[in-house]
This record gives C-alpha cells, structure tokens and sequence, in this order.
C-alpha cells in the first residue's frame, strides 16, 4: 500500500512539473524579414462613453527581404485598411474592439486585402497602449 501511496506522489508531482521543449533549430524568424508597424487607431469606446486613444507596436513577418521593401512601400495602404477594419468592428456592440487578439486578426485582414493571402506570415504585437 504504501508503494502504491508513493508512486501516485511521484507521478502527481511529475505531472505537475512543467515540460521543457527544446525549440527547433531554425524556427524564429530571420531579423530582415519582420517589418515593423505602428498603428494608432480611434475610438475605442468604453462603456462609460468615454472614447481612447490606442496604439500599437506590431512586426510583420514576411517570407524574405524582398518582400519585406514592397511590405514597407505599402504599409500606408495597410494603415488605412487596418483603420477600417478596426472602426467597422468598434460599431459593433459586441465587440469591444481592445483585445489583442483581436486587432492581429483585423491587421491580418486589412495585410490580406492590401498585399494578398499569405505574404504576411505572421502579425507579432509588442505593445498595446491606451489612453
């Protein structure tokens, strides 16, 4: 009884024990092709009525450098877009529009319709700021 006792510690402890993971080699994005991308989009709306300032410090990964430069030439258009996108979403009363998840998928959508599916790999946020 007692080993059983002892091997239930040892297995409850072993689970609860966080499991290292080594990174693949080569995983990480290469430096030269994240494109970095700030956004300060308005009026993010709380439900005192009172409207905020937000802004954001993303990266764009991109495939390679060449299409980093396009990204950069072009990254005008993908603010007007991402305004958008963002302003469409603040109607809606469901949506409070301030979450990080949600501004990467509205940048992955305006970085869509702007550049096409699948140049822009991923949307990496650094920083979030409301004022």
């Amino acid at each position: 009884m007692r080993t059983v006792v002892v091997v239930l510690i040892v297995l409850l402890v072993l689970a609860a024990t966080p499991i290292v993971v080594f990174p693949m080699l080569g995983t990480g994005p290469n430096q030269s092709n994240l494109v970095p991308f700030d956004l300060t989009y308005v009026p993010v709306r709380a439900s005192d009525g009172v409207s905020y300032r937000s802004n954001a410090r993303m990266l764009l990964e991109v495939a390679d450098p060449e299409t980093a430069d396009m990204v950069r030439q072009r990254l005008p258009r993908l603010t007007d877009r991402a305004w958008h996108y963002l302003a469409q979403a603040n109607r809606d009363p469901l949506r409070t529009g301030n979450d990080a998840r949600h501004l990467e998928l509205q940048v992955d959508r305006a970085a869509a319709d702007v550049f096409g599916y699948g140049v822009i790999r991923d949307v990496l946020i650094k920083e979030i700021e409301t004022h």
